[in-house]
């Protein structure tokens, strides 16, 4: 889904989403501000467990991260991008819970957002200011 934000200099941005297998090894700065969906080590996953009732119906819970790169670090005017982050967070924060029950059976269930400074690709020596958010699903069986 998309997700807009009002920038500080002014105008309505929607950073593109991608997926982390469509991205390449490098994010040009002209391409952002981006949405990379998977990113996040070690977030990205699965847990199952029962639900307590016993009846046999099972529950999947699922966590899927998200980074959004505002922008890269060196073109900063240092100004404009940590309202951008925290604009960026208000927004996603909406988006989700206007889709809080995403496909039948499942619903988001949680969401945790953090700005700061990431680089991107991982070792790579680049980068940028962002927002990572973790958005927690429920999928009951």
């Amino acid at each position: 889904m998309a997700v807009s934000y009002t920038a500080e200099q002014g105008g309505t941005v929607t950073p593109t989403s991608y997926d982390i297998v469509d991205v390449a090894g490098s994010m040009p700065a002209g391409n952002l501000p981006v949405r990379l969906w998977g990113v996040a080590r070690g977030e990205s996953n699965s847990q199952f467990s029962q639900v307590s009732a016993g009846v046999g119906d099972g529950v999947v819970r699922h966590s899927i991260s998200e980074l959004c790169l505002i922008e890269a670090v060196g073109l900063s005017r240092v100004q404009d991008e940590w309202p951008d982050c925290m604009r960026y967070s208000d927004a996603v924060n909406v988006a989700m819970q206007a889709a809080r029950a995403i496909y039948a059976r499942s619903e988001i269930t949680g969401l945790a957002t953090t700005r700061g400074v990431f680089e991107w690709p991982e070792s790579g020596g680049d980068f940028f200011y962002g927002t990572r958010t973790v958005v927690y699903v429920t999928e009951y069986q």
